[in-house]
């Protein structure tokens, strides 16, 4: 069982394990090296004598039993919980490469984590830019025939993703955390390729931000070649299909989701989880408790800074999804049939780029809104059920401390 110290603010003391695929749990030492000592298979008497020996005094043996009863029912308990947090944000998976390819793959990739590597990065991005402009991109998208084009244009992007994946891949191995498997899911309701970088708490807090951005990292650099290959050959195809990689790697910067910005904005501030940070500090201050706050001004600004700012986005987005989203399903109707004419006369591109848009929009929206409502569900059944504990036990103490964790 592979496990670590993790390195993030506040969390000197625990260690975090790799308990099972795609799982990571946090523990203390002591509960650890007691649940390290069943993986290893020792029975209650042997890790009875352990304790005598690492800690000075022997333990009843009920108690041994007891404690080795509470913490597998605690790790099954917080693995179900992870796997229901990703069946409900991955509606379906499957695994296309397994962990042995992916990290053969991975461990090719070593070399382009340094200062080779950069200048190479720099000189693609810069050559990119020079075809595009000798080539003139934008007369070139002009000319792009989507009937004729479109075949090319996917199977570009999908290598785009793919390189996107291997990324993370690569720049897992290349700290020597072991990454897993690369596959296909359903993303809420979007398709997407998934690397599994579980392991990846297993390694320091920067070196995580280098795994969290090296996917877009990889996906701009495989951006760069098709612009290269598009201004070099003319092809307007390849040309199409770098912008459509930049419009990808645009939700992956985007930092109010849980795409590779969030995760690496989440450890450069230290935190484990940026969004429940920021609800935990916004919580603390507004019952003015300081505990419920960070200790450092800077991260408590940054923290409070989030969860403004991901409240605007969310109510702006709302916003103009319901007036964009009004009038797309009263055109429903002239959109479908538009689709059914283009289809009928074989242009099937056409029909592809017509129906692209509303359905995009109304599947952001659809999405936002069950995200949004069931948040909002869970968080009154939560305040309704702690208003009843309190009706029951005669209120809480003045502090307003929550409960500690088991």
């Amino acid at each position: 069982m592979e496990a670590a110290w993790l390195d993030a603010e506040g969390a000197t003391q625990t260690v975090v394990c790799h308990v099972s695929a795609d799982c990571c749990l946090r523990m203390s030492p002591s509960a650890y090296w007691l649940f390290a000592n069943l993986r290893e298979g020792r029975t209650h008497e042997e890790i009875a004598t352990l304790a005598a020996r690492k800690f000075g005094s022997a333990p009843l043996l009920a108690d041994v039993a007891r404690a080795c009863d509470a913490i597998l029912a605690k790790v099954d308990e917080q693995t179900r919980i992870v796997e229901a947090r990703k069946r409900r944000r991955y509606v379906f998976r499957i695994r296309l490469l397994p962990e042995s390819v992916v990290g053969r793959l991975a461990r090719r990739f070593h070399g382009v984590f340094g200062l080779w590597g950069i200048l190479t990065y720099v000189a693609l991005i810069t050559t990119a830019g020079i075809a595009q402009a000798v080539a003139d991109g934008p007369r070139q998208l002009a000319r792009f025939q989507p009937a004729d084009d479109l075949a090319v244009v996917l199977l570009a992007y999908l290598l785009a993703l793919v390189a996107h994946e291997f990324g993370h891949a690569a720049a897992c191995s290349r700290y020597g955390a072991r990454p897993g498997g690369i596959g296909f899911a359903l993303y809420l309701a979007f398709p997407s390729l998934y690397c599994d970088v579980t392991r990846a708490w297993l390694l320091s807090r920067w070196q995580r931000v280098v795994v969290d951005v090296s996917g877009v990292v990889f996906e701009s650099a495989a951006a760069a070649v098709l612009a290269i290959l598009g201004g070099a050959f003319q092809q307007p195809a390849f040309t199409f299909a770098s912008f459509l990689v930049l419009s990808n790697l645009v939700w992956a910067l985007n930092p109010f989701g849980r795409f590779d910005m969030y995760w690496a904005l989440t450890d450069a501030i230290g935190v484990v989880d940026l969004r429940a940070e920021s609800r935990r500090v916004v919580r603390g201050l507004l019952r003015k408790d300081r505990d419920g706050c960070t200790e450092q001004t800077w991260r408590r600004v940054l923290v409070v800074g989030y969860a403004i700012c991901t409240m605007g986005i969310i109510g702006v987005f709302i916003y103009y999804s319901l007036r964009v989203g009004a009038p797309l399903v009263a055109h429903m109707p002239q959109i479908v049939h538009q689709v059914r004419y283009d289809v009928l006369q074989g242009r099937f591109g056409t029909a592809l780029g017509t129906v692209m848009e509303p359905a995009t929009m109304l599947l952001l929206l659809a999405v936002m809104l069950y995200r949004t409502g069931t948040a909002g569900i869970r968080l009154t059944l939560r305040q309704w059920l702690r208003f009843r504990a309190r009706a029951q036990v005669g209120g809480t103490g003045s502090d307003g401390t929550p409960p500690a964790a088991v």
